[in-house]
């Protein structure tokens, strides 16, 4: 099992967004993109209090039959290596509505949880995960992608993540979310250091992302965000070497 550790560098730098559709074009590119019952070996795994359910619209997913909760299970109600909520070839792990009400996931039970994982490859979104608990957690990790949003307001927001992240011992993988081309980035450079390249995703249209809401679409199952995102996400794979 490969763990890796999707870490947003600020608030709202849209970890959970790349978690969910690096795994899908992953899941895609195994050539399990199309039936909704097949898993191709990919879990992903939402820790914090994030809103992928909802971005996901997967309740949707489940109005036949009951999503498994994987907060259930590990505080003691079912086997977690047993967890089966297929979509799109892959495994999800999500903070359901219930599930959030609960509060944080206790450290002890999320390496439980880690280290029980079905599957060979998992995406793990650390968005809203406590500051101390997510580098305790990421040493469980056997590499990290950061995400980055380059507005500099939000560069000072996790200035301090940031420089913890370019320290780590592991390998980290740079992806900056919401890039535009016109932008000069010798600043963002410097500030990430010269001798490390990225991986960018494009800023997605607001329109879509009501589209796809509003639609009860899902992001995953969007296909123009797919079209755009596609060859960022490659490279991303690429550089995780998956």
């Amino acid at each position: 099992m490969r763990r890796i550790g999707i870490v947003p560098v600020s608030e709202g730098a849209g970890a959970g967004f790349v978690t969910a559709m690096a795994a899908t074009e992953l899941a895609a590119l195994r050539g399990y993109g199309g039936g909704n019952g097949e898993i191709g070996g990919i879990t992903v795994v939402e820790l914090g209090q994030g809103n992928l359910f909802d971005q996901l619209c997967a309740d949707r997913w489940f109005c036949v039959r009951q999503m498994v909760s994987y907060w259930n299970c590990v505080h003691g109600e079912g086997q977690v290596e047993r967890i089966l909520n297929p979509r799109c070839g892959v495994n999800w792990f999500l903070r359901t509505p219930e599930d959030h009400a609960e509060g944080d996931l206790e450290r002890g039970r999320a390496v439980k949880l880690l280290y029980s994982l079905p599957g060979d490859v998992a995406f793990v979104d650390f968005s809203s995960v406590d500051e101390a608990d997510m580098f305790y957690l990421m040493e469980d990790m056997e590499q990290i992608v950061a995400v980055v949003d380059p507005m500099p307001s939000k560069l000072l927001e996790g200035f301090e993540r940031l420089y913890r992240l370019k320290l780590w011992k592991k390998p980290v993988t740079w992806l900056i979310n919401r890039w535009d081309d016109r932008v000069d980035g010798k600043e963002l450079k410097k500030i990430i250091g010269g001798d490390r390249s990225w991986v960018s995703l494009p800023e997605i249209p607001r329109g879509f992302l009501y589209q796809e809401e509003y639609g009860n679409v899902g992001l995953i199952e969007h296909q123009q965000i797919r079209r755009m995102t596609a060859p960022g996400l490659e490279e991303l794979l690429r550089r995780l070497k998956l």
